[in-house]
């Protein structure tokens, strides 16, 4: 695709997807594989019967309705069921803050109903030809003319989570310490500026569970490049800076792998534990959180076990 200006639109694409497949076929493609390989790769074989499931999914735009999401929902669902379990599914409409409100209703799930683990993940793609040219209408692509723009992505992420008293065979783990939902009332580009009161009520939620004389040593987010993402973080930075070793110095993967949406948060947690396996941390407290395009704001305070 060209843009208006004649450039050719700049999108992170997931190699190995036929390129003529439409969003829906490319989200249950992603997602069918990372819930598969979160389910063998955590989960004892000899386990069965009834999973909590915790699903972040786009909201119907352009490009993309309601029956689309649904045909992505059930590749997901027969995955699992595949995989010798039967999903207790929940779907969170949440936008970019989907995947930790769904970390947020797993734990609760845990500790409320179920014992065992549950699963918890996130799938969006922006890879539509209609989405693409609603995006640039709406002045958000990246691109020539608009550097605060964003790179559209697709990606799919899955997360276990276990109660805290198993055993676990893996020397590197992470505990969620803590969580934060908020919502935010003043809209994006609306009549007045955003002052990130959302978001600093989620982080401060979130950072509120740090142990005595404890700070956050790495931040991971959702940041994209647009401006109004900026001014909100740094509004919250400003309010919440003395609890951090540095909150400017956050990890912001979407300049890698471009804007995943509603498969941020599953992927911004998986990410987090594999910069913490390969002790690329710098230290055992990170905080994870997400902006929406809507009112959800999100963030977990995350521990590290090795």
């Amino acid at each position: 695709m060209v843009d208006s200006a004649g450039d050719r639109v700049v999108v992170a694409q997931m190699p190995g997807i036929d390129d003529g497949a439409d969003a829906a076929q490319r989200m249950a493609m992603l997602a069918s594989k990372a819930v598969l390989e979160a389910i063998e790769g955590y989960v004892e074989r000899s386990a069965s019967g009834t999973v909590p499931v915790f699903l972040a999914v786009p909201s119907a735009r352009p490009g993309l309705n309601r029956h689309s999401i649904e045909r992505a929902v059930d590749a997901v669902v027969r995955e699992i069921v595949r995989s010798g379990y039967k999903p207790a599914l929940t779907l969170v409409e949440a936008g970019h803050s989907g995947g930790l409100v769904a970390l947020r209703e797993a734990c609760g799930a845990l500790s409320q109903k179920y014992g065992g683990w549950a699963l918890f993940g996130g799938m969006d793609s922006w890879l539509e030809p209609e989405t693409l040219e609603w995006l640039e209408a709406e002045d958000r692509l990246h691109n020539a003319a608009n550097p605060y723009g964003f790179i559209p992505g697709e990606g799919a992420g899955f997360c276990v989570v276990l109660n805290t008293s198993r055993t676990l065979s893996s020397d590197t783990t992470l505990e969620v310490l803590g969580s934060g939902v908020a919502s935010e009332t003043v809209p994006r580009r609306g009549e007045e500026p955003c002052l990130g009161w959302g978001l600093t009520t989620a982080i401060q939620d979130a950072i509120g569970y740090l142990p005595d004389t404890a700070l956050v040593d790495d931040v991971f987010c959702d940041f994209n490049g647009e401006w109004d993402r900026a001014d909100e973080y740094g509004f919250a930075v400003v309010r919440t800076s003395g609890s951090f070793v540095d909150a400017t110095a956050a990890l912001t993967p979407a300049d890698c792998w471009g804007d995943v949406g509603a498969a941020t948060g599953a992927q911004l947690l998986a990410l987090a534990w594999q910069a913490a396996k390969c002790r690329w941390l710098r230290g055992h407290h990170l905080l994870v959180w997400t902006s929406s395009d809507g009112p959800h704001r999100a963030a977990a305070l995350i521990g590290v076990v090795q």
